[in-house]
């Protein structure tokens, strides 16, 4: 055939001067691996403008090969100490997003992704690769940036990257203060990612977020302490309930643009009455309730639920307790012994204060 060929790769090489990271048979071993997938993708196209995405599949293959070595952290390790752009990073140190991409479970995507990529860009070869799977290269930027957000000591076990532990935690580029700091807007450069700390300037408490953009490109997640959802992913033109129940340092968030243009996205804070918090309340995974609510006078307060029906099926007074007129956060305890034998479906939540009263509605899952 006229395009054939054949290829080999001569390497003469030890391994054992100081500088490398890894040394000897094992660096031969991932030095092998990374070139041969380059022989792979000559195999494909030769395409010099987009070198980085060379390099990032190269040295995801590495660990893919030989995930025992972990070479390819030490290039990745800088992209945690200087985040840009996939382009921006040379390839090697965004090696882990091939990993967000071998999520998908779909080994034959990796070759739709370099068949398209023949007569394409690499980010347009990834764009409508994914389309054709369900989803987008936003989406899976945004999935990518979530990630990032759980490495070094922040790593969770079966979360994210499968040596989340070696990378460092990410630098972030600058901090948000609830409530104290909102409204605030960012502009998130083209398929960049923001990353952010989340601090509560107040007493903990429920808020309702709201991110004002253009949601087509524009995604976040927060990763936020002690949450059972341990990423909550949100797109630009949401609304979020967060629960900061610590005074001080609360979590992250990241704001990637999958798009070819800067996006601003406006983030601020929502009164919302009576909001409760997780819903659905899922039985056996949630203990309580909560609820945020504003007080115009200092009152005790009671709540009652109701099924369906009308019929009353809880009642809880706060120990009789008399709250402070201004915002609250409450808690209700909805354990095992409490539900008893409520069944799953919707649920009407009746807060009484002094002459006020308040309601919302919630799902109970058993």
């Amino acid at each position: 055939e006229p395009e054939a060929y054949t290829s080999f790769t001569l390497i003469d090489n030890d391994f054992e001067e100081s500088h490398y990271f890894t040394h000897g048979i094992d660096a031969l071993r991932v030095t092998l691996a990374h070139e041969l997938f380059h022989h792979f993708h000559l195999g494909y196209v030769l395409d010099t403008g987009n070198i980085w995405w060379y390099e990032l599949t190269s040295s995801w293959f590495e660990d893919v090969a030989y995930p025992e070595v972990n070479d390819y952290a030490q290039y990745v390790s800088r992209f945690f100490h200087n985040p840009r752009t996939l382009d921006q990073s040379g390839g090697y140190q965004a090696a882990h997003y091939g990993f967000v991409l071998s999520d998908y479970g779909e080994p034959q995507l990796w070759n739709e992704m370099w068949t398209a990529f023949i007569d394409s860009s690499a980010y347009f070869a990834i764009e409508s690769t994914l389309e054709e799977y369900g989803t987008s290269f936003s989406q899976s930027y945004q999935r990518f940036a979530g990630w990032n957000l759980l490495t070094g000591e922040r790593a969770l076990p079966g979360v994210g990257y499968p040596d989340a532990g070696l990378y460092p935690e990410i630098e972030v580029d600058g901090q948000i203060t609830i409530p104290d700091s909102l409204p605030t807007n960012k502009a998130i450069g083209p398929r960049d990612i923001g990353y952010y700390e989340v601090f509560n300037g107040n007493e903990p408490q429920f808020y309702q977020m709201d991110f004002s953009g253009d949601g087509a490109f524009l995604k976040g997640v927060f990763a936020l302490s002690d949450d059972t959802e341990i990423l909550r992913e949100f797109d630009a033109g949401q609304s979020l309930g967060i629960d900061l129940n610590h005074p001080d340092y609360t979590g992250l968030v990241a704001l990637a643009n999958g798009g070819e243009q800067f996006k601003a996205l406006k983030i601020d804070q929502i009164v919302k009455i009576l909001r409760p918090y997780p819903n659905p309340f899922v039985r056996g995974e949630h203990s309580v309730l909560k609820l945020y609510t504003v007080l115009t006078e200092k009152s005790a307060i009671t709540l009652h639920m109701y099924n369906i029906r009308g019929q009353k099926m809880y009642t809880y007074n706060f120990g009789h307790t008399e709250f402070e007129s201004g915002p609250q956060t409450l808690t209700i305890p909805l354990d095992a012994a409490t539900l008893g034998t409520l069944s799953s479906g919707v649920y009407f939540l009746r807060l009484e204060a002094g002459n006020s009263r308040q309601s919302t509605k919630f799902v109970l899952i058993q």
